[in-house]
């Protein structure tokens, strides 16, 4: 979900500036945005620094947005996240009364370093008061839900998280988007098995094995069904676990990280049915 939010500042970014007869302050902003799309971020704040500073003493407002946007960017980044916030509640600030555009992008940006940070009531906070904004956007709207499910869950409030997981599921199912749709219902399983309602889950991973999933991955399939032998492990259903992990087996290769995982699980079950 982290990605959305990365994904839409990075293409705000881009648009930054327009090919054109640059001024000093332009070309500080160009020169910032290209060594920030090149992770270079020590010296994005060099001129991003300069930049701001000359959009101050000029009162350009939309520089200053631009400005205080690759800042805070860089500093979370960099992992100075209180450098950060402070860029980014600038950049806000600077847009409310000028562009709605980089109001929502600062906006963003905050949560985002709220997220990287680990502070999930405050970017709760941030997305419930973005969300309440007019003229947003569907693509924007739902990545917000998706942020809102994962910032829930992280603050143990699971059942309103599987309400937002739910509704994303079939707002990805109507789109035709069974990736993003098999990723909600995972969360959704993973939610009802720290819940302790391990039948739950089964029947949530159940779903993804049918043939409107059949285009998932190999390696995903064998992760569900990973999970699904987990599960009934844990219920005591040797068999039915047997079964699915050895499903599992098959599809996840060596080279990926769930093979040796799969195999433990099938060690596992074997000394259990030993000790029986």
């Amino acid at each position: 979900m982290m990605k959305s939010v990365i994904l839409f500042i990075s293409i705000f970014l881009l648009g930054l500036i327009e090919v054109r007869g640059q001024s000093r302050l332009e070309t500080l902003i160009s020169e910032a945005n290209n060594t920030h799309k090149n992770g270079q971020h020590s010296l994005t704040m060099i001129k991003a620094h300069e930049a701001y500073n000359l959009a101050l003493s000029e009162s350009q407002k939309l520089e200053l947005c631009r400005a205080s946007l690759l800042l805070s960017e860089s500093y979370r980044e960099l992992g100075q996240y209180t450098e950060a916030m402070e860029f980014g509640l600038r950049c806000q600030s600077a847009a409310r009364p000028v562009s709605k555009e980089y109001y929502v992008a600062a906006s963003m940006s905050l949560i985002n370093v709220f997220r990287s940070w680990g502070a999930w009531e405050n970017e709760l906070e941030y997305i419930e008061q973005l969300s309440s904004e007019s003229d947003l956007g569907e693509s924007i709207q739902f990545d917000l839900l998706e942020l809102k499910a994962t910032c829930l869950y992280k603050l143990g409030r699971l059942e309103e998280s599987s309400v937002i997981l739910n509704e994303l599921i079939t707002h990805h199912r109507e789109k035709g988007d069974l990736i993003n749709a098999a990723s909600k219902i995972l969360d959704i399983a993973l939610i009802e098995r720290k819940r302790g309602n391990s039948t739950s889950a089964i029947m949530y991973l159940m779903t993804l094995t049918t043939p409107e999933y059949a285009g998932l991955s190999t390696s995903t399939f064998g992760i569900v069904e990973n999970n699904i032998g987990e599960l009934y492990m844990q219920q005591g259903k040797f068999n039915l676990a047997e079964e699915h992990l050895l499903i599992a087996s098959k599809n996840i290769v060596a080279s990926e990280p769930g093979y040796a995982l799969v195999y433990l699980n099938l060690s596992s079950l074997r000394i259990k049915c030993i000790l029986l």
